[in-house]
């Protein structure tokens, strides 16, 4: 198992230098990307969309709607619904949680949850997630199974290892805060995430196609991607079927979220998220690869920062890159289950070195 895996993290490690040589030999780099993902990759399923003040261009028109597990890039399109659902986001996390929690808590609102500044970890770790997270489904339970539920997730706060986190706070990406900021706007407005996510998200920006709950629309549910192996897990050839496991209620905003290129064009570029990217940049004290917001940083060759998300959930891989500078969004969605993908940097790296051959 052992060597399985370090072959697998060398041939991801491979891939990024493998991504920059195809697509400097090939004239479109939207197609570029997706040959490299299917054919050199080995992925079943890739759509890529570019954004900008002129539109938005797909590798694949005939893809732009199709529904994709988007993972934590769910926590970016969820951002408006945070930010316009009326919530004050100075609300003490204590007061809007769905049940009583630690009394460290008590320091901590809702805005702390939301750039994650409350110290609680990435994940609740435990002796088998290292093994849930490798297989990745294959046996039917997923990492966060033992606290998908509001009861079971904050009765892991009052474990003395996250009471003490949450004690010392710190700046740290967490898809347990993002679940807990989730769970505190369902109890506030007394509205599921789903109808939050409709009225604050989808009737206002005119999306088809995000939901939490494709199966609640059959229109949608037709344009569902199927759940794939990729990279993970790890002893499932690529491509072959694995099984779905939905993020329960407590973790539900955290990353399990459908959606599409085309919905996901619109609201990544729209200004709502443009004024998260600018004051992102404001107070960005981050170095390669850390922390910003709701985002990560990546320098280009250049020096010029790059804000960047990526997603992973069992049947679906996702990227986001926002370039400040260029007002422009790319947006790779897969199909297939991977670890997170540093060479995707490489479609942006192109994309501005062919903006510069064109001025």
């Amino acid at each position: 198992m052992a060597k399985r895996f370090w072959l697998l993290a060398l041939a991801v490690g491979a891939g990024c230098a493998s991504l920059e040589k195809r697509l400097a030999t090939e004239p479109d780099v939207l197609q570029g990307t997706v040959k490299f993902y299917t054919e050199d990759f080995g992925d079943p399923g890739c759509v890529v969309a570019v954004a900008d003040a002129n539109g938005v261009k797909y590798s694949d028109e005939t893809r732009a709607h199709d529904l994709f597990r988007i993972a934590s890039l769910g926590k970016l399109m969820y951002y408006p619904v945070v930010t316009g659902c009326g919530v004050e986001l100075s609300t003490k996390v204590e007061e809007a949680a769905p049940m009583a929690l630690p009394p460290e808590w008590d320091r901590w609102t809702l805005d702390d949850l939301l750039h994650n500044r409350t110290g609680l970890p990435r994940e609740f770790h435990d002796a088998l997630f290292v093994f849930k997270a490798v297989n990745c489904g294959a046996f039917g339970t997923h990492i966060y199974g033992d606290y998908d539920t509001p009861e079971a997730f904050v009765e892991r706060l009052w474990e003395a290892r996250y009471r003490r986190m949450a004690a010392e706070g710190g700046e740290c990406y967490s898809n347990m805060g993002f679940g807990l900021l989730g769970m505190c706007l369902e109890h506030v407005t007394g509205r599921s995430s789903e109808e939050l996510l409709k009225a604050y998200l989808v009737e206002p920006y005119g999306l088809l196609d995000t939901t939490f709950e494709p199966e609640s629309h059959p229109e949608m549910l037709a344009r569902l991607t199927p759940c794939l192996a990729g990279g993970l897990p790890w002893d499932t050839r690529r491509g072959r079927p694995v099984p779905e496991n939905r993020l329960g209620p407590a973790l539900r905003a955290t990353g399990g979220m459908f959606s599409s290129a085309a919905d996901m064009a619109k609201v990544f570029n729209s200004d709502a998220l443009w004024r998260l990217i600018d004051e992102t940049e404001r107070s960005l004290k981050a170095s390669e690869g850390g922390v910003a917001g709701l985002l990560r940083v990546h320098y280009l060759q250049d020096g010029t920062p790059v804000y960047y998300r990526h997603g992973m959930i069992y049947g679906g891989s996702s990227f986001v890159a926002f370039e400040p500078d260029r007002r422009r969004v790319t947006i790779v969605l897969r199909n297939a289950t991977n670890w997170p993908d540093r060479g995707a940097y490489a479609i942006v790296e192109e994309l501005r070195r062919r903006d510069g051959a064109c001025e």
